[in-house]
């Protein structure tokens, strides 16, 4: 057993002198210091060309959005459902 532990460990010792690290000599740069940092990015702001207001809620837009409802097929959802399942 103490043989084969005196192997191994001469093994140990003898191998990686078997396989020095070769310099790369097409590299012009070497590295010798590595540290990772975090960095944001942040994207340029993009401005929005053709931005309209929100059309006005007057009586014959509801009745209009009224009268588009009730010519919907039976099984339509309806948008202020939706819209108030949202909000909830």
């Amino acid at each position: 057993m103490k043989i084969l532990l005196l192997l191994s460990l001469l093994l140990t010792l003898w191998l990686p002198l078997q396989s020095p690290v070769e310099p790369t000599n097409g590299s012009p740069l070497t590295v010798t210091n590595f540290k990772w940092t975090r960095a944001r990015r942040t994207p340029p702001t993009q401005e929005v060309e053709g931005n309209s207001p929100v059309r006005a809620v007057i009586p014959q837009n509801k009745i209009f959005a009224r009268n588009a409802r009730a010519n919907q097929s039976p099984g339509a959802r309806d948008p202020e459902r939706i819209a108030s399942r949202r909000s909830a």
